[in-house]
């Protein structure tokens, strides 16, 4: 939909809502349906969508290959306009090095392999691992519709000698809770 403001023309993704403040949001990620690419020590991909902090889910990279991809996503019931993402790592100090290089994205596909898909919202990256800032991310500007919400970690097989420091070897996500807040009207 595009739309005059008086400065131009807008290329608008979602509803008003979206743009003014309104009152009313649902978590429908809560109990939602939720996959991984591997699973990891029985830490299954919906332990990340029951709204417990104490549990968590785990994926990690296993295979051959220059590239090493993993991710976890969460299906919205139908296309929503997204509104607002919470996300919150395990918390323990020695897996401080799976957080840096996860990506955010939207979408209305699933992956395909290892091939990212949809709209890029986010991706952390750090020089300094005493920089990330903590195991809780919150993210107001990635407004956009979609039926998928999907973190993605990677690591490229020929990383830097400074970057070992800093980024576990393999990719992981050990995620207690994610969050979807979408719109639902005033």
């Amino acid at each position: 939909m595009k739309v005059q403001d008086g400065f131009g023309t807008l290329n608008t993704f979602c509803t008003y809502c979206q743009i003014f403040e309104c009152p009313k949001t649902e978590n429908t990620a809560l109990n939602g349906r939720a996959e991984q690419k591997n699973t990891t020590n029985e830490r299954n991909a919906s332990l990340v969508v029951d709204g417990k902090d104490e549990t968590y889910g785990h994926t990690e990279w296993r295979g051959p290959g220059q590239l090493r991809v993993t991710w976890w996503l969460v299906e919205i019931s139908q296309k929503e306009c997204i509104r607002k993402i919470n996300i919150r790592f395990k918390a323990d100090s020695e897996d401080r090095k799976k957080i840096p290089g996860f990506s955010l994205y939207i979408s209305d596909l699933k992956p395909n392999g290892d091939e990212y898909r949809g709209s890029h919202c986010y991706t952390y990256t750090t020089t300094d691992l005493s920089g990330v800032p903590g195991t809780k991310f919150s993210f107001t500007n990635c407004t956009r519709q979609g039926k998928f919400v999907i973190l993605y970690n990677k690591r490229d097989q020929t990383m830097p000698e400074s970057d070992k420091k800093i980024y576990s070897k393999y990719p992981h996500l050990q995620l207690n809770e994610v969050e979807v807040y979408v719109d639902k009207g005033a």
